[in-house]
């Protein structure tokens, strides 16, 4: 229970702190994103308080394990490519929504 945890907590502030990150040369992810930059700090603090209550319930971390994958995929089918021009924000958010869903999912796995 304690890595779920971690994995949930560390996938929040990584999300969080993606949007302080440049996304592309000059562009920061508050800048790049229209809309989804809302929801994924939202979905970042949903991230962190699940892993400081320590919730195993079923109705919050199914929703948050599928909000995680949904973002993977806003994330890469929003023009990020990996490619050159590419700077440390996107990696990062990736990085904290694939935690993120790991994590809901390994508290999930352990509820016994």
């Amino acid at each position: 229970m304690r890595v779920s945890r971690a994995l949930l907590g560390a996938g929040g502030v990584a999300l969080g702190a993606s949007l302080f990150l440049s996304f592309f040369p000059g562009v920061s992810g508050w800048e790049h994103w229209d809309w989804a930059d809302v929801v994924f700090a939202v979905l970042a603090a949903a991230l962190v308080v699940a892993a400081i209550r320590r919730t195993r319930r079923l109705s919050v971390l199914m929703p948050l394990a599928l909000l995680c994958a949904i973002g993977v995929s806003v994330v890469l089918g929003h023009g990020f490519d990996g490619g050159a021009d590419a700077l440390a924000g996107p990696y990062v958010a990736l990085g904290g929504l694939g935690s993120g869903c790991v994590g809901a999912l390994s508290s999930l796995s352990s509820r016994g």
